[in-house]
């Protein structure tokens, strides 16, 4: 089992999929901090996969945590979040049915700094832990990672016409990285899809109703 945010889930590496390459260990090691934990449990609306943590990220132990990834705002754009979220508040997303893991755990500063076979190496445990979990979608947080785990490109940002993981499906859109500030409008457009596929009003089920306040 694996421990996340105070609730155990199954851990889909104890299930016959390999524990992480001892060279990605290594790797890891080389920058220093707490690294990150998958943020999953069952019952989810979608899980977020994204290609591997920004060194930011894997000092302060939080997703999306450089300072122009858009990933809390876009998530709050599209409703999916009923205020906007600080990185450090990352534990919460399960609150909102909202998943979170990447292909690979070696921290970098650019995705392209890996070599694409870390990243097709990580797509079979993503696709069990989906197939273990069973959310509602996968939305695929960079075009690259939509290809690493279907080998195919995307039609579109957005919902993948014919695509599913297991019974979820399946949503590309480009990164929130603000590398790929380019693609803004391409990227928003997908989000505010996957609000609106999901449908879910957030504020509802906010815990105890505490979140639901708008600011920080």
């Amino acid at each position: 089992m694996t421990r996340v945010s105070g609730r155990d889930v199954a851990d889909p590496s104890r299930d016959g999929t390999p524990e992480r390459p001892e060279h990605e260990a290594r790797a890891a090691m080389t920058i220093s901090g707490p690294g990150l934990v998958p943020l999953l449990r069952a019952g989810l609306r979608v899980i977020v996969v994204g290609f591997n943590p920004s060194i930011r990220a894997h000092q302060t132990g939080h997703y999306y945590a450089g300072r122009a990834n858009r990933f809390y705002t876009l998530l709050y754009s599209a409703k999916l979040t009923p205020r906007l979220l600080r990185p450090a508040e990352d534990a919460l997303l399960l609150e909102f049915g909202i998943g979170v893991m990447d292909l690979s755990s070696i921290p970098s500063a650019r995705a392209h700094e890996l070599k694409r076979e870390t990243f097709s190496s990580g797509a079979d445990l993503v696709k069990k832990t989906v197939s273990q979990l069973a959310p509602t979608a996968v939305c695929c947080n960079g075009y690259g990672v939509f290809t690493a785990l279907t080998g195919t490109k995307p039609t579109r940002a957005g919902l993948q016409p014919g695509a599913a993981i297991a019974r979820a499906s399946v949503f590309a859109v480009p990164s929130s990285s603000g590398a790929a500030s380019a693609f803004t409008a391409e990227r928003h457009a997908g989000w505010l899809e996957l609000g609106e596929f999901l449908g879910a009003d957030v504020n509802a089920s906010s815990p105890g109703g505490t979140l639901a306040s708008p600011g920080l």
